[in-house]
């Protein structure tokens, strides 16, 4: 059949007609986005603007010269072994929830500045964790609901339910004056819970 037809081509039998290719053409189209400016997290951070990237890291902590350096990561309870193998279940103990890491570098002085950020859950997770890292010889410091001792090269501190440590990579003055900015930019994290039990509020504050 093949043989006998391969000259015998009727178009109207065969082909589709070009009426009706043309009401099969699809109408719909891709959606080319407008293009938008690029605006570092640096500069969104400048202007005091919302920057998604870094949170849950106030947008405070870019000030004064200094940038992102490492993008932020984040932790779990079975990841946290990747970042502080020693450490880990004395944090996991104390009801941890989450951690987040991220490096700062200041444009003047190429220092930077690791900022470990830890959710235990509640203020009890972090009060406890908070006084394990304390000396005898620590003096404890309170700045807009931060509580808070300085170190050479940073800061230890605590604000509601997360507990941060900012650690530098050099003992120098510019590290030690963005700690304590470091901490006041940390001041901005969700505060005490309204419903802080009773024997909580009675061990913080009356004893």
């Amino acid at each position: 059949w093949v043989w006998s037809t391969r000259s015998d081509f009727d178009p109207a039998f065969r082909d589709i007609t070009p009426e009706l290719l043309a009401k099969s053409e699809s109408e719909k189209y891709l959606h080319v986005p407008p293009l938008k400016p690029l605006v570092e997290d640096t500069d969104a951070a400048a202007t005091g603007a919302r920057v998604p990237s870094l949170e849950p890291f106030p947008v405070a902590i870019l000030s004064d010269g200094w940038s992102l350096a490492s993008r932020i990561r984040k932790f779990s309870a079975t990841t946290l072994f990747e970042k502080i193998n020693g450490e880990a279940p004395k944090f996991i103990k104390q009801g941890f929830q989450s951690l987040h890491y991220v490096v700062v570098r200041s444009t003047a002085t190429d220092e930077e500045i690791g900022i470990e950020l830890f959710d235990q859950g509640d203020r009890g997770g972090s009060l406890g964790i908070f006084s394990d890292h304390q000396s005898r010889t620590a003096s404890i410091e309170s700045e807009n609901g931060v509580d808070f001792f300085r170190t050479s090269i940073g800061a230890i501190g605590r604000r509601g339910r997360f507990f941060f440590r900012i650690i530098g990579d050099a003992d120098t003055a510019s590290v030690r004056e963005k700690s304590v900015s470091l901490v006041s930019a940390l001041a901005s994290l969700p505060g005490e819970s309204s419903e802080t039990p009773a024997a909580m509020t009675l061990l913080t504050t009356k004893l």
